[in-house]
């Protein structure tokens, strides 16, 4: 089964957990920019532990 799940937030809602999650065990991330340097989305993930959400 695969799960989409789309959620619009505000950049710097966005970029503020971004920060927050990359600094958690196994953050892997990447953001995809059009050539003119505008981001098209991102993806990341991380080892969830007790007390990340």
């Amino acid at each position: 089964m695969t799960v989409l799940v789309f959620i619009a937030l505000e950049p710097s809602t966005t970029k503020d957990r971004f920060l927050k999650h990359s600094d958690y065990e196994g953050f892997k991330g990447y953001i995809i920019k059009y050539e003119e340097g505008n981001s098209v989305g991102f993806i990341y993930g991380y080892i969830s532990l007790p007390g990340h959400y």
